[in-house]
């Protein structure tokens, strides 16, 4: 809970508390949190490629060695940033995998769902709030200096929300991750008297999303669920997608008289891009076969970060995280990024062809998103970094801890959700 609170507030500390020559200590805070972890969590289990995890993390750091010294001469700061983002968390996350049990989950589903439900507060009042509320501001102020502050435009005249994180992104990564891990929980486990919770968390997180104005909240949340509803094909668990859909429905129409639904339509409908170009990334990318033969071994990681950026003035003529790891890895960062990528590809297969609906669930809500967003370079998004690992860590430690990952296995007890044994699924 200790890292999920230094994630989750580092942009609060950032945008209200801390002067900007101490902004590091938020901002690392969750790292510090980490090393401690993996240091005082040795143990490694054998299971589902949990270890195999932690050395393809050392795999990816000796990869990518040569273009963080590299980007040493340059930025050092951005350099370090983004090789501790693709070397820590992986093994972060195998620590994490081997240790965490789902009694652990049941006992912060209370605490997480009020965590997001206040962050859905935050950001409705933020919607609601003037531009030049202190409330709706960056964690750089040079931000809002040269671009200003994010509305929704169109029709509707609102603040696109940030909650306590220092950008939209952050928001909106959180709103994903948050409403697919309590999705995950209404549908793999038991009714409980915890289960008002679960609905509430994943309002939460769904208002947290419409608040940011992010597209991709929607068309993410709606691919992961037809793809759940199609691989389980069980009608108790579209009964339970289609209740969810009715409250959280219910909800909108009352939060806010219902204009952050209208807002977020608006933003959609007069985007200057299309959904379908977002998603193909149109404009956004670069020819790696040009970047390549232009730097083999790369110009130095981070220094397309967005630190970088602002600190050298120069601008990047793409915006995405593959073209920015081979520019800046060369080749030994494109095998680095597409050699993790196909590994957690490969444990995604094995587990769900593997096992029976619950696992084919829990792999759609949990590591379908977090899986396709790290082969495609989450290593410059801190926030989207730390919740893909520990999403999938998650994941591993459910499937690991139910004996899911074979079809004959059954669910053993000392993983049981308060004394009730998890997934209706069998």
């Amino acid at each position: 809970m200790y890292l999920l609170a230094a994630i989750v507030l580092e942009g609060a500390f950032r945008k209200w508390l801390l002067p900007s020559s101490l902004q590091w200590l938020a901002f690392g805070a969750k790292d510090l949190i980490v090393l401690a972890y993996i240091f005082s969590h040795r143990a490694i289990s054998p299971l589902l490629g949990i270890s195999s995890m932690k050395t393809m993390g050392l795999v990816v750091g000796i990869l990518l060695l040569p273009a963080m010294l590299i980007g040493s001469g340059g930025v050092w700061v951005s350099a370090l940033i983004t090789y501790k983002n693709a070397v820590l968390w992986p093994i972060f996350a195998a620590s994490f995998a081997s240790s965490l049990t789902m009694r652990s989950v049941a006992r912060y589903r209370r605490p997480f769902a009020l965590m997001t439900l206040a962050i859905g507060v935050l950001s409705v009042i933020q919607f609601s709030s003037p531009a030049s509320s202190s409330l709706n501001r960056y964690a750089w102020d040079e931000s809002i200096a040269v671009m200003g502050v994010s509305q929704f435009g169109g029709e509707v005249d609102a603040v696109r929300a940030t909650g306590t994180f220092s950008y939209i992104g952050g928001l909106s990564t959180f709103a994903i991750y948050s409403t697919l891990y309590f999705v995950w929980q209404i549908i793999c486990f038991r009714k409980t008297s915890g289960l008002a919770w679960t609905y509430i968390g994943a309002i939460g997180g769904v208002v947290c999303g419409l608040c940011s104005g992010s597209r991709s909240v929607v068309v993410v949340l709606g691919i992961v669920l037809v793809f759940v509803v199609a691989s389980v094909g069980s009608l108790k668990l579209l009964g339970q997608i289609t209740i969810f859909a009715l409250i959280l429905l219910t909800v909108l129409a009352l939060v806010s008289q219902g204009q952050i639904v209208d807002a977020f339509v608006s933003r959609w409908i007069s985007a200057e891009d299309t959904t379908m170009g977002r998603i193909t990334k149109e404009g956004l990318s670069a020819d790696y076969l040009a970047l390549l033969t232009a730097s083999p071994f790369g110009i130095g990681l981070g220094q397309m970060s967005g630190y970088a950026v602002t600190q050298s003035g120069q601008l990047p003529t793409f915006d995405d995280g593959g073209s920015m790891a081979v520019l800046e890895g060369g080749v030994l960062g494109l095998v680095a990024l597409w050699g993790m990528g196909l590994f957690l590809i490969s444990i995604v297969i094995s587990v769900t062809f593997g096992g029976g609906k619950a696992a084919k669930a829990s792999a759609s809500l949990l590591a379908l998103f977090p899986v396709f967003t790290l082969s495609q370079g989450s290593w410059y998004d801190h926030n989207g970094t730390a919740f893909a690992w520990v999403s999938i860590a998650v994941w591993l430690s459910y499937i690991k801890g139910n004996s899911l990952y074979t079809k004959r296995a059954r669910p053993v007890k000392v993983e049981a959700d308060q004394g009730h044994l998890v997934s209706g699924y069998r």
